[in-house]
């Protein structure tokens, strides 16, 4: 290995030590968003927010090496995004699913840490 590949080495595994040091902040947020929707279903702000942020781990889950909780925020994004384009309320049968997939991340999240 050269001095220049040591460095990108480096720089990768930092961006991977950040990007787990910073996953429990991310659960949060996303448990927040989902209960401020989860009080307020009429609030569209809280559902675009939950959106996003799922829409930003699904995307980084697989490249940081969470594979599996992408695939899980992927999902959540998808459902998320039917009840944006449709605007209708959630149906009980959805809310329990999000209950569902928020559990799901945060079992997949901290096995990940603890690993």
């Amino acid at each position: 290995m050269t001095p220049y590949d040591d460095d990108i080495d480096a720089r990768l595994k930092q961006l991977y030590a950040d990007y787990q040091q910073q996953l429990p902040e991310r659960m949060r947020y996303i448990a927040q968003q989902f209960a401020a929707y989860c009080a307020q279903p009429s609030r569209p702000d809280a559902l675009q927010n939950l959106y996003s942020a799922l829409h930003k781990l699904a995307g980084s889950g697989a490249t940081f090496g969470y594979p599996e909780m992408g695939r899980i925020a992927r999902h959540w994004e998808h459902l998320i995004g039917s009840l944006l384009n449709t605007s209708a309320p959630p149906s009980s049968s959805q809310l329990q699913e999000m209950q569902s997939l928020l559990a799901q991340l945060s079992r997949t999240a901290t096995a990940m840490d603890e690993s």
